[in-house]
Order: C-alpha cells, then structure tokens, then sequence
C-alpha cells in the first residue's frame, strides 16, 4: 500500500474498462489529460477488467481482447510503461480484498445515487457486481495511495464517494488514505458522428484510435 505525502510527488490513478477499442472521445476526455500528468507525476494506469465483467459477465475472452487493444490505443497516444506503471486490475488481489472491506463502510443506498450505476442498472439490470462497482472503484484507486484521479463531469459523483470512504476508512482503522482530487478533462464532452449524443462505443457513433483511413472516411461521411 502505498502512503502518499503532503510534500511528496502527486500520484495519479486512472482507468479504463476494456469493452472495446478507444475512439476520439476517450483521447481529448482522458488520455490527452493523462499524457500531461505522466510528464511529471507517478501514474498508475489499470486495465479494469473486473469492472468489465460488471455488464459484459461472460465475455471474458473479448475482455482479454480487448484489454491487449486497450493498451496498444494507450501507446498509440503516448502513454509509456517505461515513465508509468501499467496494471491489470484482476492481478493486484490487494484490490479486490481493500473493495470488500470498504464495501462494509457503504451503504447500499449510497452506492446506488451514483448517476451511472443509475442508468446502467435501468438499460441492464443490476447485479451484484455492477451495484459494488461504485465501491471496487475506490479500491483501484487508494491502493496505490492516488491523490489525483482523471474524470469527466459525469465521473465527479464518483471520485466523491472515493473521498467519503476514505474518510470512513481512516476514522475506523486509523489514518491511511489521503482523500483524493479530482483533475476534470478540459473536453468533457465530445459529440458523436450521429451530431446528437456523446461520442460512444456502446452507440456505435465513434471514430475509432485504431481505425484506418477507409473507416475514418466513411464514419466521418
């Protein structure tokens, strides 16, 4: 575990859940952010695959795909393993073991004001895992002692459960965690090639890092 201080370097936490390939909206809402975090702070970067099985249960060899696409997008754009710290959330067990202990500190109630366990939860279904979502999510980050966590406007809800249950935490087992801040993306908000909604994967409406010319032309047309 690591114990970040006041005077010490920053360490930024941040994450993506592999459910298909990275498109523009992901490069100027995070990853463009996390490029100039990375220039001169310590970076934690996870692959959240067990966050992936909270809606896509199942499809864990497409998850495993995906997660190897995911990083290659990641590289693409300059993120470097050699300055941060690439994870596979799965393979940190000290993640899911910190969630569940958290996990007594939150009420159910709690966990389900999060505005996109709302949403997903209505289009489908909520299950046990998706509805512990909004506690593994503060597990990724104190683990690695995060003090500042990359969002979008739609995320802020999240990072502030972060905060309430790492006070929680260090009232009840003494103090460990420092309550992280949010670094919100300068474009929180980029319109899909539909000209309606937010670019997306899950709406099909998005021009893809990986895609080649012919794709990109025939998106953008």
């Amino acid at each position: 575990m690591v114990h970040p201080s006041e005077d010490g370097p920053r360490t930024v936490v941040a994450g993506d859940r592999p459910t298909g390939r990275h498109h523009l909206g992901h490069l100027v809402g995070s990853l463009q952010e996390r490029l100039i975090l990375q220039a001169s702070q310590r970076c934690f970067f996870l692959v959240a695959d067990l966050h992936a099985l909270s809606t896509h249960s199942g499809r864990d060899a497409e998850i495993r795909a995906w997660s190897g696409s995911m990083v290659l997008d990641w590289m693409s754009v300059g993120l470097d393993p050699a300055r941060s710290t690439f994870l596979l959330q799965s393979s940190v067990p000290e993640i899911t073991i910190l969630s569940t202990i958290l996990a007594t500190l939150c009420p159910v109630a709690r966990a389900r004001r999060i505005p996109a366990l709302k949403d997903t939860g209505r289009r489908d279904g909520l299950s046990l895992g998706l509805l512990g979502y909004p506690v593994l999510m503060p597990a990724d980050v104190l683990i690695f002692g995060g003090t500042d966590v990359p969002v979008g406007e739609d995320q802020v809800s999240h990072l502030e459960l972060v905060r309430e249950l790492a006070r929680k935490f260090n009232q009840q087992y003494g103090p460990h965690f420092q309550e992280p801040r949010a670094v919100l993306s300068r474009m929180p908000r980029l319109p899909g090639t539909d000209g309606l909604r937010k670019m997306s994967k899950s709406l099909d409406n998005a021009i893809y890092l990986s895609s080649g010319p012919e794709e990109v032309k025939r998106r953008v047309q």
